[in-house]
């Protein structure tokens, strides 16, 4: 870790564990530094392949926008818009695998590598009781996230209906994680923490949100009088 850039350095010391077990989570943020674009849409795209929180590449993104501002800088703005599309794309993904091959592939031996029976029990219960509001519930549990998506292609979701839910829980997230690494990239410690409590707090409230929604459709619904009896001949 010494051999790191010094922004880099300080960055990867948040995540002890990751720096310490996994070296690809090291040699991943040195490449950032000198290729700060395409690392952060490829580890976010792979992020929406397999269930691995996404906060993390987030949080790097705006990091390195702020580290480089006196050396080589980048734009947020286009950092933001990488973000969005790596994690978009990822997304549609699992989607159209889902959508093309549907239960044959939750059901094959190698997605139980990424996709674990539990994981794939809590989506399908979250699934068929909150329906397309799952979509965009999920995005912020990436515990169910790909077992969510994988659901909505099989299930033949529409495809307006995911990129609206799914693109909405996108712009809930990532340009606020990475705007908050940017602005307060001096205290990037602090950031971590507060972001991952914030996220938390967010997933509960779109998780309330979609019950009142549903609640206010149930209610409708019963106001709706019943149709009269066809008339007999």
């Amino acid at each position: 870790m010494d051999l790191l850039p010094e922004p880099i350095r300080v960055f990867a010391e948040n995540y002890p564990f990751l720096a310490q077990h996994f070296p690809f989570f090291l040699q991943a943020l040195d490449f950032a530094w000198s290729h700060p674009y395409l690392t952060v849409f490829s580890l976010l795209y792979l992020s929406g392949l397999m269930p691995f929180p996404e906060e993390i590449t987030l949080l790097l993104g705006g990091y390195l926008v702020y580290a480089r501002a006196d050396a080589q800088p980048i734009s947020l703005t286009h950092m933001i818009l990488t973000a969005c599309a790596a994690i978009l794309a990822g997304d549609l993904t699992v989607y159209w695998l889902g959508r093309r091959y549907g239960p044959a592939l939750l059901a094959h031996r190698y997605s139980r590598w990424i996709l674990s029976a539990q994981n794939r029990a809590k989506a399908e219960r979250f699934y068929a009781r909150w329906g397309h509001w799952a979509v965009l519930g999920s995005r912020f549990m990436a515990g169910v996230r790909v077992a969510s998506f994988l659901l909505a292609g099989s299930w033949r979701v529409r495809l307006g209906t995911f990129l609206l839910m799914d693109g909405l829980g996108t712009l809930l997230s990532a340009p606020v994680s990475i705007w908050a690494a940017y602005y307060w990239g001096e205290k990037i410690d602090w950031v971590i923490v507060t972001v991952g409590g914030v996220f938390h707090d967010l997933s509960l409230l779109v998780a309330l949100a979609a019950v009142l929604v549903l609640w206010w459709q149930i209610r409708r619904a019963r106001r709706v009088p019943p149709a009269p009896p066809a008339a007999s001949p």
